[in-house]
């Protein structure tokens, strides 16, 4: 027959030396639940961290976009430039509305002319396609009118050097819907 295992008393201690009582197992597993309870609310206070991080990287790009200035396109700048090298006093110059069209672009500026005048007038401008820039200007009208051809093809032989030192091509506010608002 086999032989069975003398009883032990549940007092004595184990061949690794730690008491098996029944409230020393109940204590081990309370403290080993409380770890894992522990590690859950670590790694819940670090998911909340990290999505915390994420929300504010979202609330930074938002408002950076939401602030930063529009860019126009090249046609608008070389536009721009024609409007300044063929105006009697460029420096009072003030763009408020930038049309772009499939080949044309519309520029809304007020000047301040020789006698203290102060009025908005439009200018646009109409590109052609051109082998050696990409594009040049067919034709400009001020005000509705046509300017001579002869300025129009002396301003196309500097538009490589407007390619190559680009003007500043950030769009200007749009102008508020309010009549009040439209103040400077």
């Amino acid at each position: 027959m086999s032989e069975t295992p003398p009883p032990t008393d549940q007092n004595e201690p184990e061949e690794n030396g730690a008491p098996t009582s029944t409230e020393d197992q109940i204590e081990e597993a309370l403290d080993q639940s409380g770890l894992k309870q522990q590690q859950k609310l670590k790694k819940k206070n670090r998911m909340k961290l990290v999505g915390a991080g994420v929300a504010l990287i979202l609330v930074i790009l938002i408002i950076r976009w939401g602030f930063a200035e529009r860019q126009g396109s090249m046609a608008y700048g070389i536009c721009k430039v024609f409007l300044e090298l063929n105006t009697q006093y460029p420096d009072t110059i003030y763009v408020s509305t930038v049309e772009e069209f499939g080949k044309s672009v519309r520029l809304w500026y007020t000047q301040t002319d020789s006698f203290g005048e102060y009025r908005m007038q439009p200018i646009r401008c109409y590109f052609k396609q051109d082998e050696a820039y990409g594009f040049i200007l067919e034709k400009v009208t001020v005000r509705r009118t046509e300017l001579d051809q002869a300025v129009v093809e002396r301003f196309n032989k500097s538009i490589g050097t407007i390619l190559q030192n680009p003007p500043d091509l950030t769009l200007p506010r749009p102008l508020p819907n309010s009549l009040k608002n439209l103040q400077n």
